[in-house]
């Protein structure tokens, strides 16, 4: 052997050594063959050694993408991803529900889709205003099973509300109240 092989297989042995050696020793550092106890302490688990939980996931997820400023008016076009995560054993009604002042001018107001495997849909709608939208373009996907057994209602909204301008508050044409003695 040459000098530098045996230099590896020694500091390879001397590794191994110092790693046997501290594993038998406890989380203070003792070799646990004295005298002083420890009280038992519950192991920690890191998030590399949980189990992954299963949670319930939505059968049918939107996302509904437009421009960003909203526009003041004109054409905004907006892009409607559907996601399907699970089969769906019904008809599942899509629609899309403008504001008033706002037109459809491209795109189905809504439809009937049969979402028999999980996968990926677009839709894409443009909708048409002649002044700042004031309240939001809202999309909606629904679907009942059988005798009422399941169902969902997957909602979104283009713009979301931390994007859409506040609106002017509303005049109040009531009597304002009276004080009576």
């Amino acid at each position: 052997m040459n000098n530098m092989t045996t230099m590896t297989t020694g500091l390879g042995i001397g590794l191994l050594c110092a790693f046997i050696s501290m594993g038998a020793c406890t989380p203070n550092g003792n070799s646990g063959g004295g005298t002083s106890a420890q009280p038992y302490q519950q192991p920690q688990n890191t998030p590399q050694q949980m189990e992954p939980q299963r949670g319930i996931s939505a059968p049918v997820v939107l996302n509904l993408r437009g421009p960003n400023p909203v526009p003041s008016n004109g054409p905004i076009v907006l892009d409607l991803e559907i996601v399907v995560n699970e089969p769906i054993q019904a008809p599942v009604a899509l629609q899309i529900a403008l504001p008033e002042g706002a037109q459809l001018s491209s795109g189905l107001p809504s439809e009937s889709l049969s979402l028999l495997q999980p996968g990926r849909l677009y839709r894409q709608y443009v909708v048409q205003t002649a002044s700042p939208l004031r309240y939001p373009v809202v999309v909606t996907a629904q679907a009942k099973g059988p005798n009422d057994a399941w169902g969902f209602n997957a909602r979104r909204e283009y713009p979301t509300s931390d994007i859409l301008p506040p609106h002017p508050p509303s005049p109040n044409f009531g009597r304002p109240p009276v004080v009576r003695p």
